[in-house]
């Protein structure tokens, strides 16, 4: 794993408090230092490469895949604002409202069809 420090104007922007923003290409460690993400970029795509996936892949898509793996585990879209770090719900829900409305017709579903089965 490559480490770098940070350099002055993009450690004006990291917040340890709430966490580092994404805005300036690195992410904090344990250790409070930075990787960049070019290098998980191509990390990334070379792992998938080795690994068989042939479509196009970026870091950004586990983002996504967590938070559909969040939604089929039941969490909450209040919840998952927190995980995601969304400032506003809207942003939550604009993103994946129509994955969490999918997940939740097929569970209610589940619910109906016991309900028949349970009647006959």
């Amino acid at each position: 794993m490559v480490f770098c420090k940070p350099e002055k104007k993009q450690k004006r922007s990291l917040d340890f408090d709430k966490g580092a923003r994404l805005g300036n290409n690195f992410l904090p460690d344990g250790n409070f230092r930075c990787r960049w993400s070019n290098q998980r970029s191509r990390a990334f795509k070379r792992i998938c490469k080795h690994a068989g996936i042939t479509i196009p892949v970026n870091t950004h898509m586990l983002r996504h895949t967590f938070a559909t793996r969040c939604i089929e585990a039941g969490v909450d879209l209040p919840v998952l604002q927190k995980l995601m770090g969304h400032a506003n719900i809207e942003t939550t829900i604009n993103t994946y409202g129509d994955i969490y409305n999918y997940y939740k017709q097929k569970e209610t579903q589940k619910v109906i069809d016991y309900l028949k089965r349970e009647r006959a």
